[in-house]
């Protein structure tokens, strides 16, 4: 046991140091990101996050004036997340939390990767071989720090030892599967892609070993690891359902059916060459059929590369089952599971299918990668071990041996590039300029001052705006320790429409009610700009004062003409618009409807089913509120629609012809669900992939007083 570790260990620090020759990290400053745009500035916010919060549900150096609260994006990585926390702690810096990470998932994937081939009964040559060449698969280094999570897979091989486990009937100690229950505990606190594959796995082997062997107490013993994985699963939810059972849940994001094509796994680009490679005929042999797949599925970059001998191994696990005679049991389980995980998650598969008919999550099925190479690269090793074992000669053996590390150097070399390691030095040059400017912002404030940023950019998730890519506004956030920006509001969310809803008005408009709301100044970020902010610097000039300008970001004081309208107003009135403008009351649209559809004289919202509709009354005491609008379907048959909360309960037939809705409630302090629903089928035929039954046209509200603004969601 004692030698395994130190063998296993051995293979960790071997894919340390390999880790160190790909990436060249000595040209690495460990206190700077190794990449600074689109998702990996979204990971460097959560690093930020776990090293000045306590956890990363709330922040207030986001969302400004408000909180951010992230409940609402579940992300099922508490362990990696803990990890990161210790490691920026360590290093004092977030740059320096996500580097070590990311550094340290080579030895991590190694080591466990080793592991789980030792515990296959593989020899420790061909197992350390192997592993070493599994840490460095092109979608660890194309992933890289942009999906640095999804680059710590060493939850993998033991998940997939488990799953073997299970195929060939051998979990049947109690150790093992308590060791079992543990693995699928932590995957599940790992990441949901990969639990979503463990889950799978598991699954179809135990029926591969119930048939195969008639063991049908396999199953049970299936379930019950299922059920820990489940149970892991919903206690890393926790926080986001009781949040959700307090404030309704709304959708952050609109998942389509198509993604599932879009990001699913391919066969054809597994098996080519990395479209980087250091031979350029095969650079240019990937690169041809990228070209020539269609564009909805085309791979991009090498992340679903094999690599060549994983490639070998792959092809061979689907031969097996035509060769049962010199496959042998693990293989044929090897085999077994290989067709399962392609049959899933390749483009139009099993995975589609999911999404499609049960829950619309994700199709990111291309992430099932490291499962796959892993079979391939384990039937490989065990057929290195074969053949070292057929020989009974110790020159022949030693011959093999060298054999097989030339073998796996050559692997090596065929999976990663110059061209994969970091551009180190523009990414430097990059984030100390924006390291420089926001600092000298920051000294001219005091603590805890807010900044409000343009353009308007929603989060998560929103596509590029000229040269502005998704996430770009973490810059100042990341640069700074003392200050509050405005980006980060959850979309869908009060904070999120606030602040779009201020960002929409015009100039003279948006300026005052910063002031009030108590913004010290404006940043502009001209990527966001198709004009680089020229137009938009004209109009501020005119309200405000320009503090700071460098080749990208410029930034406006606010003090001057806050100071001049407080005085203008006086005090008593510039706290009660100040009041005003922060507490409007809150419509929020929330699951089951889609977003607002602005026609040429009219707005309509589109609905499942059933669909909520939460809204908020910061004030003390309830309001008379009157709701008007038309309520249509898609068909002439007139079907039941209802609108419910503590104090309504109407109906009316509804038919594609549209009926009015007209109704006064009492609306009390806090929160308020109205539920509305339908038995009307669904439009038919479907003009896209959103299940809608019934909309609502030219909705409105107010209440009593008209003393309070009002404000809503998409």
């Amino acid at each position: 046991m004692r030698l395994e570790a130190l063998r296993g260990a051995a293979v960790a620090m071997v894919g340390l140091l390999a880790a160190c020759v790909v990436l060249r990290l000595d040209r690495a400053d460990l206190w700077t990101p190794f990449a600074y745009s689109s998702d990996a500035l979204l990971q460097g916010a959560w690093a930020k996050a776990l090293l000045e919060q306590p956890w990363i549900h709330r922040n207030p150096a986001l969302a400004a004036p408000f909180v951010q609260q992230y409940y609402d994006f579940p992300l099922f990585k508490s362990v990696n997340l803990i990890l990161e926390k210790f490691l920026g702690s360590f290093g004092g810096s977030w740059a320096f939390a996500v580097n070590a990470y990311y550094i340290l998932t080579f030895p991590l994937v190694a080591g466990c990767a080793y592991v789980a081939l030792v515990k296959l009964g593989i020899s420790a040559l061909p197992a350390a071989i192997v592993s070493v060449v599994y840490t460095l698969l092109p979608y660890h280094l194309y992933r890289g720090e942009v999906h640095l999570f999804l680059s710590g897979y060493h939850v993998v091989p033991l998940c997939a030892l488990v799953a073997i486990w299970v195929a060939l009937g051998e979990l049947t100690t109690r150790r093992r599967l308590v060791i079992a229950a543990a693995i699928l505990a932590v995957t599940a606190s790992s990441g949901l892609h990969y639990a979503l594959f463990a889950a799978w796995f598991l699954a179809v082997a135990a029926l591969y070993t119930a048939v195969r062997h008639r063991a049908w107490s396999t199953l049970s013993g299936a379930a019950a690891l299922l059920g820990v994985l489940l149970v892991a699963a919903l206690l890393n939810l926790t926080p986001n359902l009781n949040y959700w059972r307090q404030r309704g849940m709304t959708t952050i994001v609109h998942r389509v059916s198509a993604e599932s094509t879009q990001y699913g796994f391919r066969l054809a680009s597994a098996l080519m060459p990395i479209p980087d490679h250091r031979v350029p005929a095969l650079a240019r042999l990937r690169q041809s059929s990228s070209r020539a797949a269609p564009l909805e599925t085309s791979d991009v970059n090498g992340a679903q590369s094999f690599g060549a001998l994983a490639s070998v191994g792959f092809l061979g696990l689907l031969v097996a089952p035509f060769a049962t005679h010199v496959a042998g049991e693990t293989i044929l389980a090897l085999s077994f599971l290989t067709y399962a995980g392609v049959l899933l998650a390749t483009t139009a598969g099993f995975g589609q299918m999911f999404v499609s008919l049960v829950a619309p999550l994700s199709g990111a099925w291309d992430r099932i990668v490291p499962f796959l190479a892993f079979f391939a690269l384990a039937a490989v090793a065990i057929s290195l071990d074969r053949l070292r074992a057929g020989i009974r000669n110790g020159v022949g053996r030693r011959a093999v041996a060298a054999g097989a590390i030339g073998l796996g150097i050559l692997a090596v070399a065929d999976q990663t590039s110059p061209r994969l390691i970091p551009d180190y030095g523009a990414t430097r040059a990059e984030v100390r300029s924006d390291r420089a400017f926001f600092r000298d912002v920051a000294a001219s404030l005091p603590p805890r001052s807010m900044l409000f940023q343009l353009p308007y950019v929603p989060f998560p998730e929103s596509p590029p705006r000229h040269r502005l890519t998704d996430y770009d506004l973490f810059r100042p956030y990341l640069s700074t320790t003392s200050l509050r920006w405005s980006y980060g509001a959850v979309r869908t969310r009060f904070a999120d429409a606030w602040i779009a809803a201020i960002a929409a008005r015009p100039i003279p408009d948006m300026v005052q009610a910063l002031a009030l709301a108590g913004f010290r100044g404006i940043v502009v970020d001209s990527y966001g700009y198709e004009d680089g902010g020229a137009a938009l610097d004209a109009e501020l000039l005119q309200f405000t004062r320009q503090q700071g300008r460098n080749l990208r970001y410029t930034w406006y004081s606010l003090d001057g003409f806050a100071t001049q309208k407080r005085a203008a107003l006086g005090d008593v009135q510039w706290e009660a618009r100040r009041k005003r403008l922060l507490r409007p009351i809150y419509l929020e649209w929330q699951r089951g409807f889609y977003p607002l559809e602005l026609e040429s004289a009219s707005t309509s919202r589109w609905s499942d089913a059933k669909s909520v509709l939460a809204i908020d009354n910061p004030q003390d005491k309830a309001a008379l509120a009157r709701l008007s609008t038309r309520v249509c379907t898609g068909r002439r048959e007139p079907a039941k629609f209802t609108i419910r909360s503590e104090d309504i309960d109407y109906s009316v037939l509804a038919t594609s012809e549209c009926a009015d809705v007209r109704l006064s409630f009492l609306l009390h302090p806090g929160r308020t669900f109205i539920r509305f629903a339908t038995d009307a089928p669904p439009v038919d035929p479907p003009v896209d992939s959103r299940a809608r039954y019934f909309r609502l046209e030219d909705f409105g509200f107010d209440v009593d007083g008209g003393n309070v603004d009002i404000l809503q969601n998409m």
